[in-house]
């Protein structure tokens, strides 16, 4: 499975990584950001989701 390092979502649409599960035994901030960067992601989805329902409903 391979991640996108700018969303950290992972080649199964919907899923997303990060930390160690990526990186391996790494720093403690890059789990922190990539956390972060996983979180945004997801929170833009979400909306683009709720946006295409909206429209879809009309």
């Amino acid at each position: 499975m391979q991640v996108h390092y700018s969303t950290m979502e992972t080649s199964a649409p919907g899923v997303y990584a990060a930390g160690h599960i990526v990186r391996g035994a790494s720093l403690v901030v890059w789990g922190i950001k990539d956390g972060r960067d996983a979180a945004e992601a997801m929170h833009q989805a979400m909306k683009q989701d709720a946006r295409a329902s909206k429209v879809a409903a009309e």
